[in-house]
């Protein structure tokens, strides 16, 4: 019976995060707030998404190679002039946000 329990609870995580990942919602505006460290998806002046980023104190490039330590890696300032986020939240960005978005980078 447990089993049963933690497979239909497991299923029910699934179809929600498949329901978040393919979100009619469409962002109009990027804001990204550094001292937050926060990355918001805006729709006609509304967030409807919000996510933890990463930063580099030295803009200067790609930072690669760390894929499977992107959940440990948001929470230091890692990358080289990127904004990281983690795999998961960037499927729900891609498929939020168009290309030719407007972003914004405050301090």
């Amino acid at each position: 019976m447990k089993v049963v329990v933690k497979i239909i609870a497991a299923a029910f995580v699934f179809l929600l995060y498949a329901g978040a990942v393919h979100s009619e919602q469409t962002a109009d505006f990027v804001l990204v707030i550094k001292s937050e460290s926060r990355l918001y998806l805006i729709h006609e002046g509304t967030e409807f998404a919000s996510f933890k980023v990463a930063f580099g104190s030295n803009p200067k490039g790609h930072s690669n190679g760390y894929e499977g330590l992107s959940t440990f890696a948001q929470l230091f300032n890692w990358t080289n002039g990127c904004i990281a986020l983690n795999d998961r939240d960037m499927d729900v960005v891609w498929q939020s946000v168009n290309p030719g978005t407007p972003i914004e980078i405050r301090p």
